[in-house]
């Protein structure tokens, strides 16, 4: 089984993945949540970047300052989920995955 049958395998576990929708297009991610502090004028800082980890290529139009629909952990669809902006997208190591960082999560 190579490296990229095993990741589409993993990421077809529900109870791991949160459907993803864009536009027509659907696939299964990985959430989290990534933290960091600065110091701000003297004051410690945190941020809070939401992360959703996808297997390269497999949402359709995938794309800087797209908007996407991210279902909860387990559903079987996204719809009614919370709608992000896609802000960044970074391969990860050898370009298996996409590290896409979130924003405006309503």
């Amino acid at each position: 089984m190579s490296v990229r049958a095993a990741l589409l395998e993993m990421f077809t576990v529900a109870e791991l993945t949160h459907p993803v929708q864009l536009g027509a297009a659907t696939a299964r991610g990985l959430y989290d949540e990534t933290g960091e502090v600065a110091s701000l004028a003297g004051l410690q800082v945190q941020s809070v970047v939401p992360l959703l980890f996808l297997v390269a290529d497999t949402l359709t139009g995938l794309a800087q300052n797209a908007q996407l629909t991210l279902g909860g952990l387990g559903a079987s669809t996204a719809a009614g989920g919370r709608v992000f902006r896609v802000h960044q997208i970074d391969p990860i190591q050898d370009g298996q995955l996409v590290a896409c960082q979130l924003g405006g999560g309503r």
